[in-house]
């Protein structure tokens, strides 16, 4: 039996050496981008039981808050009627005024803040865009 001659390869040890290179970057870029998603995933779910905690705490906070300025609202009214000789409509029109004017500063200030307020993971975003950014420097390079 005569056998048949095997065909030569037709890569170059450059092509091999690059090909493999490829594979390794791929792989190492799959393997980069799975870690950034886990460290999203984690830092989102953080964030998130942060926001809830504060949630909670500032819903009871703002209950209690209403009803202690709601007595203490009622008793500078009464105050003012006898301590001040105010007649009952303008101590409750004082009171409510200046009532007013808080409630609408504390408004005006938590919505500036609001509006600065961010949920995305901003580290993680930023860590892989720099391993994005490193690997395709490393592939540009190749």
């Amino acid at each position: 039996m005569h056998a048949d001659p095997q065909p030569e390869s037709t890569t170059t040890p450059r092509e091999e050496t690059l090909a493999a290179l490829a594979s390794d970057l791929a792989a190492a870029g799959g393997q980069l981008l799975h870690e950034h998603l886990k460290l999203l995933d984690a830092e989102a779910r953080e964030e998130l039981r942060r926001l809830k905690s504060a949630a909670e705490l500032t819903g009871t906070g703002l209950v209690a808050l209403t009803v202690g300025t709601l007595f203490l609202l009622i008793g500078v009214v009464r105050v003012l009627q006898e301590w001040a000789r105010l007649p009952e409509s303008t101590a409750w029109l004082l009171v409510g005024g200046v009532s007013a004017a808080g409630g609408l500063s504390a408004y005006l200030a938590g919505r500036r803040r609001l509006a600065g307020a961010s949920v995305l993971p901003h580290r993680t975003l930023a860590s892989l865009n720099e391993g994005w950014q490193a690997l395709m420097s490393r592939i540009r390079r190749a």
